[in-house]
């Protein structure tokens, strides 16, 4: 939508009744006689009811204004901002062409289908996160079948309904079920994944076919490869040659559309163009049409069924869904490891390097983790948190995931969708029990979970636990100048926190007679290292005893959001309100922000963050530090470990290759990977004198080359 003629009017006005004027009638202009295209991806609140509503809305404004209202400019302004995301739908959904584009429908339309086929594949299923993907896939396929749309629609709610159903509740709790009084038949999983799969592959295939009919209307041949797109890592594994044709129709007929938008002649609706639609469409129509179906064991992917060249048993690569995100979080995380803040360098601390290296290895962990590249600092960046971590289906919001599912390890999955706040592992030393329920007395019986029974690792090797021990037990806290050693706050802090001290030992009778200091013991490092049920958890019924959660720590706690086990807590300010109204404390606005200074406070630090967006000089100082390693586990004989810790050295180089701002760095870090590659294939050959050579020659590279890794 186009908003230019009404913008040199604006410049043009001389004060604020003329601005108010010309904007109250443009806008009201708008709303009342623009048409929304009903059946064209329109969104459902722009109704010509909400229009004339919004209308009749700037109608009063301009009358405020004619009134001589005082204060028209902020009036206005604010009247503005109050509808502009209702203008914004309307201008994005309402109307197709103007502010949208066919392609980015498709493509979004592609990454849905793509979503909600890896979350169909998880047990348990998010449902909610299926439901808001199937919506995208049928608003695009309402907008020219709208029977179909309302089938993928229905199809979604019947299976949420009876996913949802559960079996009565005893009927005395002393008294155990009559199994035939509670039985129900319920939808298996597996084969209400089927059915939802089925339905949207279909659903793509009609996009991708509809497309390729609207030639070249609609962004060309552009918006129809945009939905083939969800296909193609299937095809990839499953049917290349038929890929490979489809791709050279695909490339010719977006030469076509190319010459079409540049004004030379073309040949849109001439009989090459027409062979080309003609082959994709039959083969999407022969294969993901309205007879698509799969079997009840088939992976839930798109595998053609009439394709000669297809191979079904194919498997399909593991790939995470469009809208994870794994990497690295920017700020990054100042790391403070105890003995290198007292003078030690890294390179000098053999058995903590090499739990650093493995902390940093995802060959640590089994698949799909390990071919994902995710590893523990993947999570726990330099000892601190991921804020942004994220991936459909397994987190609820970005900073959790659910660590106990079938994605990354099956045997470890308890069927139940319970993403955890991902935490900060600063001073883990002084934090046990752990787990978030604290469920494991020993930072090394918690760290050995995590491997074999969250990540689908190896049984690790004695010595490399050892060593992430170690390691891990070298992370401290963030320096807080503001807390005494008691924990108490000195004449650093400021007075508001002085104030929200006192109300943090206060007695309160609704908190059965304790402090928020009860538990969170200043002088403890704000824990107690008990585990109480504060009311967040849900149990698996009323009474149970299933809901408490270990203490944590509120030093750091500025820099750790979200917060609450589950993340569900924004702010430190959101965690002070929650407790007030939970418990009923009756703390006042001024009390509230005090305690909420006091906490922020308490979580301060002194440079949490590393300055900086790129990190190559440091991290490839990391793998200098790794590899300092190699001579130890060479005299255990530990040759297996070693290859580990070249290919991991290896791969991190080669990515810091990709990283490297300096040109010049990009060939020698290449170098160093290959360097560090050809160690481990020697080490695992059982060549261990030239594995040494390559260690060798691998630190005096760095040595000489150093400097240009920036």
């Amino acid at each position: 939508m186009r908003f230019t003629r009404f913008y040199r009017p604006l410049r043009a006005a001389a004060d604020g009744k003329t601005f108010e004027r010309v904007c109250g009638l443009a806008v009201g202009d708008i709303m009342r006689r623009r048409p929304i295209i009903q059946g064209q991806g329109a969104s459902p609140d722009a109704s010509p009811k909400l229009r004339r509503d919004r209308a009749e809305h700037y109608d009063e404004v301009l009358a405020r204004s004619k009134a001589g209202a005082t204060n028209r400019m902020v009036t206005f302004a604010a009247t503005i901002i109050y509808s502009a995301s209702w203008v914004c739908i309307i201008a994005q959904t309402a109307f197709p062409g103007e502010g949208t584009s066919a392609t980015q429908t498709a493509k979004r339309a592609a990454d849905a289908y793509a979503r909600a086929a890896f979350v169909l594949g998880l047990n348990p299923i998010h449902w909610e996160q299926v439901k808001e993907d199937a919506d995208i896939i049928a608003e695009v396929v309402r907008t020219f079948d709208v029977a179909h749309a309302e089938r993928i629609v229905e199809t979604i709610e019947h299976v949420r309904a009876v996913m949802a159903t559960q079996a009565p509740p005893p009927p005395d709790v002393d008294l155990p079920a009559n199994p035939e009084d509670s039985e129900i038949d319920i939808l298996p999983r597996e084969e209400a994944a089927r059915q939802v799969f089925i339905q949207l592959t279909r659903a793509m295939s009609a996009i991708v076919v509809n497309r390729l009919e609207r030639l070249p209307a609609d962004g060309g041949a552009a918006a129809a490869r945009a939905a083939f797109g969800a296909f193609v890592p299937a095809l990839e594994r499953c049917d290349p040659a038929a890929l490979a044709r489809l791709n050279s129709h695909w490339d010719a007929l977006s030469r076509i559309s190319t010459t079409v938008a540049s004004s030379r002649p073309a040949q849109i609706g001439g009989e090459d163009t027409k062979a080309y639609v003609e082959a994709i469409r039959k083969y999407f129509v022969d294969n993901f049409g309205p007879d698509y179906t799969i079997s009840n064991d088939a992976p839930l992917a798109p595998i053609p069924k009439a394709s000669p060249t297809s191979n079904p048993r194919a498997r399909v690569l593991i790939t995470l869904p469009p809208g994870s995100h794994i990497a690295k979080p920017i700020p990054r995380p100042r790391q403070i490891l105890n003995s290198v803040e007292r003078g030690a360098l890294e390179r000098d601390m053999t058995l903590s390097s090499l739990g650093a290296a493995a902390f940093n290895n995802p060959l640590m962990f089994g698949e799909p983790a390990r071919a994902l590249g995710i590893t523990c600092n993947s999570c726990h960046d330099k000892s601190g948190n991921n804020p942004a971590f994220f991936i459909p289906g397994l987190s609820s919001r970005p900073g959790n995931m659910d660590v106990s599912n079938s994605f990354f390890a099956p045997h470890g999955n308890n069927a139940v969708f319970d993403p955890v706040d991902i935490p900060d592992l600063r001073g883990i030393r002084f934090a046990a029990p752990y787990g978030r329920n604290g469920r494991f007395a020993s930072l090394r019986d918690f760290v050995r979970n995590v491997i074999v029974n969250e990540f689908n690792g190896e049984e690790p090797d004695p010595v490399l636990l050892d060593a992430m021990i170690v390691y891990m037990n070298e992370f401290d806290f963030l320096r807080n100048p503001a807390l005494d050693r008691d924990g108490t706050l000195n004449h650093r802090a400021h007075e508001a926190a002085l104030r929200g001290e006192k109300i943090f030992n206060r007695v309160f009778p609704t908190m059965s007679g304790r402090s928020c200091a009860s538990c969170h013991i200043p002088s403890a490092n704000f824990l107690d290292h008990q585990r109480h049920d504060i009311g967040t958890v849900q149990g698996y019924a009323e009474y149970s005893r299933d809901r408490a959660l270990d203490t944590p720590t509120l030093l750091g706690a500025a820099f750790t959001a979200p917060y609450f086990h589950d993340g569900s807590q924004p702010t430190l300010r959101a965690v002070v309100e929650w407790f007030n109204q939970e418990y009923k404390l009756g703390l006042s606005e001024a009390e509230l922000a005090d305690l909420t200074s006091y906490v922020s406070t308490v979580g301060n630090g002194v440079h949490p963050y590393m300055p900086g967006d790129t990190f190559v000089a440091e991290d490839m100082e990391d793998q200098y530090s790794f590899l300092s390693a190699f001579e130890f586990l060479a005299e255990k004989g530990k040759w297996k470990e070693i290859t580990s810790l070249c290919r991991a050295v290896g791969m991190e180089t080669r990515r810091q290759a990709g990283n490297a701002a300096y040109p010049p760095a990009r060939p020698i870090l290449n170098q160093l990977a290959d360097l560090a590659d050809e160690a481990a294939r020697d080490a695992a050959e059982g060549r261990h004198a030239p594995a040494r050579e390559k260690i060798v020659q691998w630190r005096q590279t760095h040595q000489r080359e150093q400097g240009k890794f920036w």
